[in-house]
């Protein structure tokens, strides 16, 4: 295909299709359940398959000429132009009929002969999506606002926000909140919510680590800097106060804020560190932003 402005759209719901549509079925949670006998059960989805067009909705695989649903069809009878699981089908995709077809095929289809594609046919009408300027993802953003001091006590005008985009291109806003008291808190927004927790809480549910280790690399490159290294010491003693001494107590703690948020995704019988463990892959994201809790704070300067 040659590249102008509606190639971007096709490409991008071309991977949807074949890649993104998995992803984002791996991403709905498990249904668990237990039977009678005590045994608990989960029952979750492995995959979607996306069909093509047609004047039969239950066909999932390519059909007959007879069976094709075309786009001019749709527009003259108001339909949408859908496969299988009721996902609209974008023109000129590879799930779409006209897809490959030469300038003469596609005049007999009722189409134009230069037909480029990239939009959807909704209930006989043209819709595109416009393509939208977003915040750069996953890049950390040095911030001073007034309005952070009314996040809670001791908030400053200071933080650092950044946009983070996992693999199924979903999205969360992290911000870490440097406090008066010298220690750091990070804003987690997580299904609609926000969570404030204590930045070394994050810090130690990640990394299997001694305090001293943790200690040495928060104050790697700034070693002679008595300000950091104390604010640093103060955000490991009041872990220590709250009891959070390694990974597993982390977890727990961690586990039993976030429980009642995924009340949904968890059986009632499961501990706080399983709790964690439904945010697997949100939490492995967070560990692979990992500079951004350490190297950023240093880098920023709060």
């Amino acid at each position: 295909m040659e590249y102008d402005i509606a190639s971007f759209h096709v490409n991008s719901f071309n991977y949807l299709l074949d890649e993104g549509i998995n992803l984002a079925i791996s991403d709905i949670p498990a249904e668990k359940l237990r039977l009678a006998n005590g045994d608990a059960v989960e029952i979750r989805y492995c995959g979607a398959t996306v069909g093509y067009p047609t004047l039969k909705d239950d066909l999932i695989v390519p059909c007959n000429d007879d069976l094709k649903l075309f786009p001019a069809e749709c527009r003259q009878r108001e339909l949408t132009y859908k496969a299988p699981i009721e996902l609209p089908i974008m023109l000129k995709s590879n799930r779409c009929h006209l897809n490959g077809l030469s300038r003469e095929q596609l005049i007999k289809h009722g189409e134009e002969g230069n037909e480029k594609g990239g939009y959807f046919i909704c209930k006989g009408t043209e819709k595109v999506i416009r393509l939208l300027v977003a915040s750069r993802r996953n890049y950390p953003i040095a911030l001073i606002r007034r309005n952070f001091r009314d996040k809670g006590d001791l908030f400053t005008q200071y933080g650092v926000l950044m946009k983070c985009i996992r693999q199924n291109h979903s999205a969360t806003i992290m911000t870490l909140h440097y406090l008066e008291n010298g220690t750091i808190t990070i804003a987690i927004q997580f299904r609609n919510e926000l969570f404030y927790l204590p930045l070394m809480y994050i810090i130690k549910a990640l990394v299997m680590q001694s305090d001293q280790s943790i200690y040495q690399h928060f104050i790697r490159g700034r070693a002679k800097d008595l300000f950091w290294a104390g604010c640093v010491s103060s955000m490991l003693l009041c872990c220590q106060e709250d009891g959070i001494r390694d990974q597993e107590s982390a977890l727990i703690a961690l586990g039993s804020r976030f429980r009642v948020t995924l009340e949904d995704r968890i059986g009632s019988w499961e501990t706080d560190q399983q709790v964690m463990k439904c945010l697997s892959t949100f939490v492995a994201d967070m560990s692979a932003k990992a500079t951004f809790c350490d190297g950023t704070v240093n880098a920023s300067g709060i």
